[in-house]
């Protein structure tokens, strides 16, 4: 698994099993800036994982039915700090929509 947290050069994908191709705030993933970025990026689906923080708890559901679309590996949290070392309160939200 390689993290660079953006769409990496492809020739990174040929030496990894799983690529952290999106990892950002849910703020700056709305963003205009990084949806016209996504919009224009073709990687494979199966390769991709996305990590999405600061998701409000009442969007988690939500954005993780959306992003399964966009990748294999997912992992979505409303915490907008310490997401590395626990689960927010929308963390049964984010596994019951991966279910």
């Amino acid at each position: 698994m390689h993290n660079p947290g953006t769409p990496p050069d492809a020739r990174l994908a040929q030496t990894a099993d799983a690529v952290v191709t999106c990892e950002e705030s849910f703020a700056r993933y709305r963003s205009k800036e990084v949806q016209e970025h996504y919009a224009n990026f073709n990687y494979s689906h199966a390769m991709s994982a996305y990590q999405i923080s600061g998701v409000p708890t009442a969007e988690v559901a939500w954005l993780t039915g959306a992003l399964r679309r966009e990748c294999a590996y997912l992992f979505v949290t409303d915490l907008v700090e310490n997401f590395y070392e626990s689960f927010g309160s929308g963390h049964e939200k984010f596994i019951a929509a991966l279910e």
